[in-house]
């Protein structure tokens, strides 16, 4: 109610308070709550996060939480920040190729550069979800989120036993060649 009172500024606010709401002598500006709407992205990946944390999963926190290091690092790499404005097709498009080709990653002391596929559709498929969250709650403007595809892979894990795998080496490899070794 207030803050219709203020959009449409036909009175002052703490007047409409004073005149509808009992123990009117007591209210003062200081005590109304102000409520901005904070459009730094990732202010509100952080305040994502945290709706999310009493009903998600820790490993889905984690993921949002690789999301955003995932943004701030191609914010780095583009040279200009990320605003809810920057959100189309074209910075699909780049994000994709900088997931693909150009983000380092490290593994066992190799330096690498990739995500692969399921990664990078798993970022972002947490990036239309956070997006359609903020558009839900009105942070937003609606943005079209139809080109962001959510790329990934089918993959068959395989586990052997060490017997297994010896049974496989040695059928490769056979007892001569192995004493080389």
């Amino acid at each position: 109610m207030v803050e219709h009172t203020i959009k449409k500024k036909k009175s002052c606010p703490m007047r409409f308070l004073k005149m509808n709401f009992p123990l009117s002598d007591q209210w003062k500006i200081e005590q109304m709550p102000t409520k901005k709407k904070d459009l730094n992205v990732f202010n509100n990946i952080d305040s994502y996060m945290d709706e999310r944390k009493p009903e998600a999963k820790r490993c889905t926190i984690h993921v949002i939480n690789k999301m955003k290091h995932h943004l701030k690092g191609f914010e780095c790499y583009r040279g200009t920040p990320i605003t809810f404005d920057s959100f189309d097709f074209d910075f699909y498009v780049e994000f994709m190729k900088y997931m693909t080709y150009e983000i380092p990653l490290l593994r066992k002391n190799l330096q690498l550069k990739g995500l692969r596929i399921n990664s990078m559709g798993k970022t972002i498929k947490w990036l239309k979800a956070f997006l359609k969250n903020r558009m839900a709650r009105k942070i937003i403007p609606h943005i079209d989120l139809s080109s962001y595809k959510v790329v990934e892979e089918d993959v068959d894990a395989i586990y052997l036993s060490w017997k297994e795998i010896s049974a496989c080496i040695s059928w490769i490899y056979p007892v001569s060649q192995c004493l080389k070794w």
